[in-house]
């Protein structure tokens, strides 16, 4: 089965009660809504994961109005201890204002590794296992983290005949 092969992202939901975009304004500095949260602070730290937070309908919370962190990077710290704080500000995904009302958080996280090949935070690693040809390492390299090392191009201030010089 494929549900058994897929990895498991926990989510979390609270109840977000959602004043009218004026109240709003007035009362929050930021012009929005604060959604806290708290992600694992177990095990050595800092711990990097990608959030993706999503306002829904309350009594509906297949139905997602906005979705306003997406894949967003948080490092869980000693000093932060996993709590974070972001601001919905009140659209939905065609940014347009939704209607005052009750609105549920939906949320979802995952381990993050920043990969060396292009410097980015990804949820999935993955890990170079080998093959059959001679341009490859050899099986004994196994624990190198790239099957290649990184071309000059790659390298930030390494010159190559492509580049110009000004």
């Amino acid at each position: 089965m494929l549900a058994n092969r897929l990895p498991v992202f926990t989510a979390f939901s609270v109840l977000l009660l959602v004043p009218s975009a004026s109240l709003c304004a007035a009362d929050q500095p930021t012009r929005g809504v604060p959604v806290s949260y708290e992600l694992p602070a177990a095990g050595p730290l800092p711990q990097t994961y990608l959030v993706t937070l999503a306002i829904v309908e309350a009594q509906d919370p297949d139905w997602i109005v906005s979705q306003f962190v997406c894949g967003g990077v948080r490092t869980v710290t000693a000093e932060n201890g996993g709590k974070f704080i972001d601001i919905w500000d009140g659209l939905d995904d065609n940014f347009m204002p939704v209607p005052p009302g009750d609105y549920a958080v939906k949320g979802s996280y995952a381990p993050a590794r920043q990969w060396p090949v292009d410097g980015q935070w990804h949820a999935i690693t993955p890990r170079f296992a080998g093959g059959a040809s001679s341009w490859l390492p050899s099986p004994d390299d196994w624990q190198k983290p790239e099957p290649f090392d990184r071309p000059a191009w790659l390298v930030p201030g390494t010159a190559t005949r492509l580049e110009r010089k000004h």
